[in-house]
C-alpha cells in the first residue's frame, strides 16, 4: 500500500473528509487530494509527521509506505558521442 493509499484508508475509517484533514493539519485540500492520488511524491517530512498525528498511524508504517510507493529514478541512455569533448 502507497503512502496515500494508506493515508486515504485511515481517513475515510476514521470518518474524516479531505478538506478535514487539511484543515487539522493546516494544509491545503489540494494537498491532501495530492498526496492521497500519488500526485505528490515524497511530502515534506513535517507534513507526514502531522498526518501520522492526525490519523493516529506511526511513522514506521508510513515510511513503509513510502518505500513501497518509491520509484526508480528515470536514467538518460547517454551516448559516447555526448561523453567525449571536442
Amino acid at each position: 500500500m502507497t503512502l496515500g493509499e494508506q493515508i486515504a484508508t485511515r481517513r475515510k475509517a476514521l470518518g474524516i473528509t479531505q478538506r478535514g484533514l487539511a484543515r487539522r493539519a493546516q494544509i491545503s485540500d489540494v494537498a491532501v487530494r495530492g498526496i492521497e492520488s500519488g500526485r505528490i511524491h515524497g511530502p515534506r517530512f513535517g507534513v507526514v509527521v502531522v498526518l501520522a498525528e492526525i490519523l493516529g498511524l506511526s511513522l514506521d508504517e508510513l515510511a513503509t509506505a513510502v518505500r513501497q510507493g518509491e520509484r526508480r529514478p528515470y536514467v538518460r541512455q547517454v551516448s559516447h558521442k555526448e561523453t567525449t569533448h571536442a
